[in-house]
């Protein structure tokens, strides 16, 4: 019968490297979300996205797209201090990603449900149209809101939006799902082969 070499010390060290900075289901440090914005007043419908690393509570590529004009936020204004004293929201990126996850949940914890709250951002924004934004929450709405202002400081467009996570391809599970089974089996075939040596 052939004798089957057990895999190395360093090569399944490796393996596992690469396997521990997979993504699994609940294990998900980094999540890609899109925004979905409406003017509250002509309805107009825009879009955005977000990125969230949940172990570092950092916000990355915060962007927008709404009545014709995009914008963005800079990645070192959203992790720049909000408020040093403030345990809720230590940086920008954390305080937007409160408010358009769970936006009357944050208000009342950071304020205890008054009308409204809204974290402005007048510099870092990266557009040619946009100068000055704003997030937040209001009690008589479950979305956040938004509020956009034009180079001139006058308001372009304000109204409400939701997040909601962007699924991952489901080539991605079954590759998991596949390395997972190859690791087992070749495992399987390493004890055979020592058992029989």
């Amino acid at each position: 019968m052939k004798t089957v070499k057990p895999r190395s010390k360093a090569s399944t060290l490796a393996l596992a490297a690469v396997l521990g900075a997979a993504s699994f289901p609940g294990q998900a440090a980094i999540v890609e979300y899109q925004l979905n914005l409406t003017d509250k007043h002509n309805g107009a419908i825009g879009s955005g996205a977000f990125i969230w690393n949940s172990d570092s509570e950092i916000m990355t590529s915060l962007n927008w797209t709404i009545n014709g004009h995009s914008g963005s936020v800079l990645d070192s204004a959203l992790a720049s201090t909000y408020r040093s004293y403030d345990p809720l929201a230590n940086t920008y990126g954390e305080l937007f990603y409160r408010y358009f996850t769970a936006p009357q949940a944050f208000l009342v914890a950071e304020l205890g449900l008054t009308g409204h709250s809204v974290g402005m951002m007048p510099y870092n924004v990266s557009s040619d149209f946009f100068g000055f934004v704003g997030f937040g929450a209001e009690k008589t709405s479950s979305a956040g809101t938004y509020l956009f202002y034009d180079k001139n400081w006058s308001v372009n467009t304000e109204g409400y939006l939701t997040a909601t996570v962007v699924p991952v391809p489901a080539a991605v599970w079954l590759f998991g799902g596949a390395l997972t089974g190859w690791l087992g089996f070749s495992r399987r075939r390493a004890v055979i082969a020592t058992s029989e040596g």
